[in-house]
């Protein structure tokens, strides 16, 4: 109750402030006399004005029947139209309690101010609107001030310039069954108790379709939201609120927006391609049971140390985190969503190993601070990620592409990070950034996107550097008022606009980038001041290297050749731009400055200009006549060496193409030798792959220099060292050096040398390989005892196998060798013994009949074609008896005639002499008896049924049984 007191309390002040009206005036009573308390039926009627129980009593005098007590006694107004010829109403109700049913009218061209209202109450109460059409209103239907117990159902309301239907501190009412279309918003609530808003259809308005704002304790129920800008806003102050079954769909910016409201529950709610924002919305806010496009939103709410992962959550439409920390959520694979991952009011949050496809936003991350998004795919999304009011952010190493409007959004973004990411092919901007400051981006690649690669507005002291920032659509880099920005060691290349241009950003550092190739200007500068432009290669740009159109800024020792023009500059102010020690090579106009907007030289030293044809009799490489290019463009000090000027001479004191074992050597020297008899000013640059090598550019030299060069930590892979090299008086040279990491190629024996295996073991891996650097001549074969067995092709991961049944029996060397290409060869070999399993073959033929003087049986034979000192043992019941050699074939016989009576356990271990854990068993178990010779004459004599069980396998025998049993009389030994 507290709640609610406070809410109408601020209601109270507002309407308390001096000279503020939410409405048009009331106007002048309008003396009506009408003899029913039913207006009649007709084509049209002037606006009502009706103020007050007694002039309502007035105007509906003429039947005392019907009072306005109650429901049944009601006023009825219906069945005509107004036009409220440009009012400010067409009928207007205030300060009653009678109860009034408006129904039928149709009303319009009420627009006489922002609140001029088709329908108006007051502080009124039991009043029913109920089939009306209000159109081409400002406000449709305005229920004002402190009235209650209102019923607004199954109107037609459109074309509202501010809103279909309005209320201000309204309770107990209902607002059911209306159609509220092309408004410029479909229903505003400012103060709106205990009420119910269910069944209506509020679609294509300009604005939102519900625009809530100090709500307390209502019913949102099965309402259609759709194609509006904004569905449903639930804003300042609105608590305890319930929105159920209703459908979102279609709206343009935002389906659902909650800020800064407490305790409302959304549950069941359905949304269609519609995404959801919160702002300074308490974490009591629930949201359950909801689908968005037809899946579950996955809401998580003040929940700390907790892994989320899209195993777990695998049908998630939406994951929404709000008020959390310390949370790590991977591996969501999320299609045709709103924001999919939606982050608020959080800290410490890992993304990573996710992937986002078709949605609104893929990553949407507001009023946070550390969070780190790393390795997400982000594509065809309408935005890859957008960042509202972080800090402390960190994005690595994320794949960002063809998405509809940006890869990265920032607003409001500090101190963060945007690292190793691949940004390219987006509709709009790869990255934009708005009122950002002290961000690093570095290292990414920012290509192919449809209008800038990067975009600064609003934003001040970040660093960009080691970027590749190529073949974006519009510019490379754009900054607008954006000024102290830092723009360090980029590749600019192949923009159909410029390279990089500032748009009113002052005070800017752009050092050690490379512009070339652009269709317009390396650098294009407009009304941007106090920056510095140095040790920059500008080269082969369409039109400018650079186009200048600002004041104070230093211009020098930058590279600028096979330009249209070198250096234009335009409409700047004064005289104030200083260009200096730069050189100007082989551009088809080196310099145009109509209106003498820059100094030329600084500190008595200018620039070079290749078509200088003055002299320098004395030496001091300076010209010793001015350069004068145009009326307006004169250099006094230009940069010169009359004598014979020789380009630049490199001695390489490295092999042009070196290749080294990546385990064994992964640093090195590069060395020059560098010589020119007219050096004056002369810089060197070494570039590593394209990109400056270590700050290594633009450094200072004199003839003869010796120039040695570390370098460490050099991946696997192909490097080109390049050193282009000045003498500052336009000799340009350079020599690259390739340098080949290379890994051996990783080869793992996987047997062990002098191994014994088997024939019949079928294929065995001898050796593992995996090499990932090599050329197209790696070659592998395989031999064994000198003869080629397998050869193949391409080496970068595989297994050798060989089936010894291919091979046969006995010893063989195998040996493997290997060329990447690059290296010389590696080989290995192995020694193995291929051996047979010997074979028993048992005898078959044991169902015979033995009597008392039976010594031997024949218990069968066995065979192996490989063997060496080979033995066979005989246990008697555990107890060794006696051990033989024998020597690849022998038939296995045993005696019987020394066994007394009893059972007995015959064990046969054999070893045919390889791998001495080898063993063969041979068991059997017999009974001996004493049998007399059956007595015809005695009929007593037992028949016994006598036979032989005989098995075997390979490695295991079985137990043999054998019953040696004759049609006997059998009589037991003593």
């Amino acid at each position: 109750m507290a709640k609610v007191n406070k809410l109408i309390f601020l209601l109270i002040i507002l309407l308390t402030i001096p000279n503020f009206r939410l409405f048009g005036n009331s106007g002048d009573f309008e003396r009506n006399y009408i003899s029913t308390n039913r207006i009649p039926g007709s084509s049209s009627h002037s606006s009502i004005n009706l103020v007050g129980n007694e002039q309502i009593e007035v105007f509906f005098s003429g039947n005392t029947s019907y009072d306005g007590m109650s429901w049944e006694t009601a006023y009825i107004l219906k069945d005509f139209i107004i036009d409220a010829n440009f009012g400010t109403y067409g009928i207007n109700i205030a300060n009653t309690t009678h109860h009034f049913i408006i129904q039928n009218l149709t009303i319009f061209n009420a627009i006489d101010g922002i609140f001029a209202s088709g329908i108006k109450l007051e502080n009124c109460t039991n009043v029913k609107i109920t089939n009306c059409s209000l159109y081409n209103n400002s406000i449709g239907i305005n229920l004002n001030i402190f009235s209650s117990n209102l019923n607004v159902s199954q109107n037609f309301i459109s074309n509202s310039t501010n809103t279909g239907i309005f209320t201000l501190a309204v309770y107990n009412s209902s607002i059911s069954s209306n159609n509220i279309s092309f408004s410029e918003a479909g229903i505003r609530f400012i103060g709106l108790f205990n009420s119910s808003i269910e069944k209506n259809l509020i679609h294509d308005n300009f604005d939102y379709g519900f625009d809530v704002l100090l709500c307390y304790t209502s019913n949102f129920t099965n309402n259609e939201v759709f194609r509006n800008n904004y569905g449903m806003k639930l804003g300042f102050g609105s608590i305890n609120n319930t929105f159920s079954n209703n459908s979102i769909l279609d709206n343009c910016e935002i389906g659902l927006f909650l800020e800064e409201s407490e305790n409302n529950t959304f549950h069941e709610n359905l949304f269609v391609n519609n995404s959801i924002r919160i702002f300074n919305t308490s974490s009591d806010s629930i949201l359950s049971s909801n689908l968005l496009n037809d899946k579950p939103i996955c809401s998580f709410s003040s929940i700390y140390n907790t892994n989320i992962t899209g195993n777990s959550y695998s049908d998630c439409g939406l994951l929404i985190i709000n008020n959390c920390s310390n949370l790590n959520i991977s591996k969501f694979i999320i299609e045709n969503s709103a924001n999919a991952i939606y982050i608020v009011d959080s800290d410490s949050i890992n993304i990573f190993e996710n992937s986002i496809t078709l949605s609104h936003s893929g990553l949407f991350f507001e009023n946070s601070e550390n969070i780190n998004a790393f390795h997400n795919n982000l594509s065809y999304n309408f935005d890859g990620i957008v960042g509202i009011n972080l800090e402390r952010t960190f994005f690595l190493e994320n794949n960002i592409s063809n998405n509809i409007n940006f890869g990265i959004k920032w607003d409001l973004v500090n101190n963060s990070n945007i690292l190793k990411n691949k940004v390219y092919r987006n509709n709009f901007d790869g990255v934009i950034l708005s009122s950002s400051f002290f961000n690093l981006i570095e290292n990414n690649n920012f290509e192919e996107n449809k209008r800038n690669g990067l975009t600064l507005i609003d934003s001040e002291l970040n660093n960009i550097t080691y970027n590749k920032i190529n073949q974006n659509i519009e510019d490379g880099l754009f900054l607008e008022d954006s000024p102290e920005n830092r723009i360090l060691n980029n590749s600019f290349l192949e923009n159909k606009f410029s390279g990089l241009q500032l748009y009113y950003s002052n005070s800017c550092i752009i050092e050690e980038n490379l512009f070339s190739g652009n269709d317009e200007s390396g650098i294009y500068n407009y009304n941007s001041n106090f920056s510095k432009i140095s040790y920059n290669v500008i080269e082969n740009n369409e039109f400018d290297g650079i186009m200048l159109k600002g004041s104070n800024n230093r211009i020098y020792q930058n590279l600028i050749f096979s330009n249209q023009i070198g250096i234009e500059i335009l409409f700047s102010e004064g005289n104030k731009n200083v260009i200096f020690e730069n050189n100007f090579s082989m551009n088809d106009l080196h310099a145009k400055d109509d209106l003498n907007h820059a100094t030329w030289y600084f500190s008595g030293v200018g620039n070079y200009w290749d078509n200088y044809n003055g002299f320098d009799y004395d030496d001091d490489m300076i010209g010793d006549s001015s350069y004068t290019l145009l009326p307006n463009i004169i250099d006094p000090f230009p940069l010169w060496d009359d004598g014979a000027n020789h380009i630049p001479s490199i001695y390489n004191n490295n092999d042009n193409v070196a290749v080294y074992n990546f385990t064994a050597t992964n640093s090195g020297i590069l060395k020059w030798t560098l010589s020119d008899p007219d050096v004056r000013n002369g810089w060197y640059t070494i570039l590593h792959n394209n990109m400056v090598f270590k700050s290594q550019e633009f450094i200072a030299w004199t003839s003869g220099i010796e120039i040695d060069i570390a370098y460490a930590n050099l991946h696997l892979g192909f490097h080109n060292f390049t050193i282009i090299v000045s003498d500052g008086v336009g000799g340009l040279n350079e020599s690259s050096n390739f340098i080949i990491m290379n890994d051996a190629p990783n080869l793992i024996t996987q047997l062990e040398d002098n191994q014994i295996i088997f024939l019949d073991d079928g294929n065995i891996t001898f050796w593992s390989l995996n090499d990932s650097i090599h050329n197209d001549r790696a070659n592998m074969t395989i031999s064994s005892n000198d003869v080629v067995i397998k050869e193949y092709s391409g080496i970068e991961q595989i297994n050798f196998n060989i089936d010894p049944i291919h091979l046969g029996v006995g010893n063989f060397v195998i040996r493997v060798e290997v060329f990447d290409g690059l290296c010389p060869p590696i080989s290995d070999e192995i020694n193995i013994l291929i051996n047979d399993k010997p074979k028993i073959y048992p005898n078959v033929h044991l169902k015979e009949l033995y009597d008392n003087s039976t010594d031997v049986i024949h218990l069968g034979n066995i065979s192996d074609e490989f063997n060496f000192n080979a033995n066979y043992s005989i246990y008697i019941n555990g107890v060794i008896n006696y051990t033989l050699e024998w020597d690849g074939e022998l038939e296995i016989y045993f005696n019987i005639s020394a066994l007394k009576n009893g059972s007995y356990t015959i064990k046969i271990l054999f070893s045919d002499g390889y791998n001495g854990t080898v063993s063969k068993d041979f068991k059997f178990k017999i009974e001996i008896y004493e049998f007399e010779r059956y007595n015809e004459e005695d009929e007593s004599t037992n028949d016994y049924l006598i036979y032989a069980i005989f098995g075997s396998s390979v490695f295991v025998i079985t137990p043999i049984t054998i019953f040696l049993v004759q049609r006997l009389k059998k009589k037991k030994k003593e």
